[in-house]
């Protein structure tokens, strides 16, 4: 089924400036320019989903660098980390998933990943996130 469509004339000079003379039709330039918009936005969300995940593991280790020996409830952490996110969070970020909100399970999320790489105890006691001491002791004098 085909459809037509009214464009102006600069839109379709804009199209006749990518299009490949002899070759493309209108069809083949929109559609290759909604490609590349495709995998633009591909990119940018990707981007912003690294850009997050370091905000919150930035935003986990800095609120744990400000407690006594790098460690802290989790309770108390999440309502500091919060206000450094917050800037990251959509709507969605505070609907519930297996009973937690989204954004914390992120952070929980995030907690794994630094365990992984050393950053992180994973044998803190229960509800206590606490730093690897490498970190809290040398980014405690270059940070203050």
């Amino acid at each position: 089924m085909n459809v037509v469509v009214l464009i102006s004339q600069a839109t379709y000079n804009r199209l006749q400036t990518i299009a490949v003379p002899l070759e493309d039709t209108i069809d083949t330039v929109i559609n290759r320019a909604l490609n590349a918009y495709s995998k633009h936005k591909r990119v940018l969300i990707q981007r912003h989903e690294f850009d997050r995940r370091t905000a919150f593991d930035n935003a986990i280790i800095n609120a744990l660098i400000d407690c006594p020996d790098g460690k802290d409830n989790v309770k108390s952490l999440f309502e500091r980390i919060h206000v450094d996110i917050a800037d990251y969070l959509s709507v969605s970020d505070y609907k519930r998933m297996r009973g937690n909100v989204r954004w914390r399970a992120a952070l929980h999320g995030c907690r794994e990943r630094l365990v992984k790489r050393g950053v992180m105890l994973a044998e803190s006691p229960k509800n206590i996130w606490q730093l690897a001491e490498w970190v809290y002791k040398g980014k405690k004098g270059s940070l203050k």
